[in-house]
C-alpha cells in the first residue's frame, strides 16, 4: 500500500507539471494553427492514443456512458477552446491562474447537484479570490482584457466538467466516458473549424506540439489522474493541482520570459490562497488540534 501512495505521488507531480506545462505550447501552437482546429488536431492525437493506452471494452459502451461523455465533453470543449482563444490576448500566467479558480466554483456547482452542503469558508474564498483576480490583471480599474474574461469563463467550464465526472464515473467505465468526451470535443472543433476562417502552417513545431498536447497533456495525463488519484487523499491532491499555475509561470519565463509585476504576483498568490481556502477543512483540522491537547 505504501508503495502504491509513494508511486501514486510521483505520478500526481508529473501530472501537475505536465498540465502547468501545456499553457506554453498551446501559446505555441496558435502561431501556426487557429485556435479551434488546434484543439481538433489535440483531441484527433488524444483519440488515437486513447485507443492504445486505454483498455476500453464494447460492453463498456454503455448509453449511460455515452451520454456522460458527451455531456462532458461540452463543456471540455469550451475549457479548452476559451483558455486556447485566451492565449492570444493575455500572459500564460494570467490564463493559468484565472483558469485555476475553477477550484472555488466546484463546491457551489456540488451543492445545486448533488446537494452537498456549501462550507462558510467558500464564500470567504470568493471575496479573496477576486481581490486576487483584480490585482492579477493589472490594469486600473475593472476593465478586465479579452484574454483574462475568456480565462474566466474557462475556468467556470472546467468546473462543470470536473464536477460531472465525478458523479458519472460513480456509475460507469471511466475510460468509456474519457473516450467519448474525447471524440465530443474533436466533433465539435472540427465542425466549427468547417464554418470558420482557420489557418494550419504545418511544420515540426507544430507537429511537435500536437504530440505532446494531445498524447501527453491529454491521455496520458488524464489516464495518471483517474489510476493514481484514489490512492492519496482527496484535500491532498487538490491542493496538489494547485501548483499547476505556478509551473505555467516557470514555463512561461523560461520560453516566453514573460514576467509578472509584484502587484501581478500577490493578485496571483490571493487566487492560490482563495483555492486552499475553498479546500482546506479548516473545521476538521482546528477539532484535531484540541483533540491533541486534550
Amino acid at each position: 500500500m505504501k508503495e502504491n501512495r509513494l508511486k501514486a505521488y510521483l505520478y500526481i507531480v508529473l501530472t501537475v507539471i505536465i498540465w502547468g506545462s501545456s499553457f506554453v505550447f498551446v501559446k505555441i501552437g496558435i502561431e501556426f494553427c487557429s485556435e479551434y482546429l488546434l484543439v481538433a488536431l489535440r483531441f484527433l492525437f488524444a483519440i488515437v492514443a486513447a485507443l492504445f493506452i486505454f483498455k476500453v471494452k464494447r460492453k463498456d459502451f454503455t448509453r449511460g456512458s455515452i451520454l456522460s461523455g458527451v455531456f462532458i465533453g461540452i463543456f471540455l470543449f469550451l475549457g479548452f477552446i476559451l483558455q486556447t482563444i485566451s492565449l492570444k490576448y493575455t500572459k500564460v500566467a494570467n490564463t493559468a491562474f484565472i483558469t485555476g479558480l475553477f477550484v472555488i466554483f466546484i463546491p457551489f456547482l456540488s451543492y445545486f447537484w448533488e446537494k452537498v452542503p456549501i462550507k462558510v469558508t467558500s464564500y470567504f474564498s470568493i471575496i479573496v479570490a477576486l481581490i486576487g483576480l483584480y490585482l492579477l490583471t493589472g490594469v486600473n480599474g475593472i476593465n478586465f482584457n479579452m484574454g483574462d474574461i475568456l480565462a474566466f469563463f474557462s475556468a467556470m467550464a472546467f468546473s462543470i466538467e470536473i464536477v460531472a465526472i465525478q458523479v458519472s464515473t460513480r456509475k460507469y467505465n471511466p475510460n468509456s466516458i474519457t473516450l467519448f468526451s474525447f471524440i465530443t470535443v474533436f466533433i465539435i472543433s472540427s465542425f466549427i473549424s468547417i464554418f470558420t476562417n482557420q489557418k494550419i502552417i504545418v511544420n515540426t513545431r507544430l507537429i511537435l506540439v500536437l504530440l505532446y498536447l494531445g498524447v501527453f497533456c491529454t491521455t496520458i495525463a488524464l489516464g495518471l489522474q483517474m489510476r493514481y488519484q484514489k490512492y492519496l487523499n482527496t484535500v491532498f491532491v487538490g491542493l496538489l493541482y494547485l501548483m499547476e499555475p505556478v509551473i505555467a509561470l516557470v514555463f512561461a519565463w523560461f520560453v516566453f520570459r514573460e514576467y509578472v509585476i509584484a502587484k501581478e504576483m500577490i493578485g496571483a498568490s490571493l487566487i492560490l490562497i482563495s483555492a486552499v481556502i475553498s479546500e482546506f477543512p479548516f473545521g476538521k483540522f482546528i477539532k484535531n488540534i484540541f483533540k491533541w491537547r486534550v
